[in-house]
């Protein structure tokens, strides 16, 4: 879905995105084919040997291994540190205009399906509003994802100045992201 959505962005939006360091993420899934279950087995082998009360890896023959928040900064190549992401639960429809050009029709307590950010990202009519309404999906998808398929609106604060995405700290929210879920795991 993001992957459809990714080919028909304008330029200026594409940079935007690079700009922030997300350009490691669209290499990857652009040249991602498949999603067959066999990809899932090297994530499925560290989930059953994390350790949630050190937080570490435990490897036969080779013993307790940490993936401290740089060894994460450096596999994903996202900068740790920077500005902290802004969290806004109370958005206006008049807002919500403004920052993305159109309501969302299909919005449910602040969330909004990801397939329906990735079919209305082509209407954008700004390259402020195509980057926030392309933002949103990738930050549902990658960096705090659900298993509605949904992204909250909240993370909006964060996308407000377009000028400033790339002063977040995208890399901690991933980085937290991780380590939630191998806790519950």
């Amino acid at each position: 879905m993001l992957k459809s959505a990714w080919a028909p962005l304008s330029p200026c939006i594409k940079n935007i995105i690079n700009e922030v360091g997300f350009g490691t993420f669209f290499e990857v899934l652009l040249n991602h084919e498949t999603h067959e279950y066999k990809d899932l087995q090297l994530l499925l082998a560290l989930a059953v040997r994390f350790w949630d009360t050190t937080c570490t890896f435990h490897f036969p023959g080779i013993g307790e291994v940490m993936l401290t928040p740089y060894d994460f900064s450096v596999i994903i190549s996202l900068r740790l540190g920077g500005k902290r992401i802004l969290v806004n639960d109370s958005f206006t429809s008049t807002e919500l205009k403004k920052l993305l050009g159109v309501v969302p029709s299909r919005m449910r307590s602040n969330n909004i399906p990801l397939s329906w950010l990735c079919e209305n990202i082509p209407q954008c009519e700004t390259v402020a509003k195509g980057a926030r309404m392309f933002m949103l999906p990738f930050i549902g998808t990658f960096l705090c994802p659900d298993l509605g398929s949904i992204v909250n609106l909240h993370y909006l604060g964060s996308l407000r100045k377009i000028e400033q995405i790339r002063n977040y700290d995208w890399g901690g929210m991933a980085y937290a992201t991780l380590m939630h879920f191998m806790m519950v795991v």
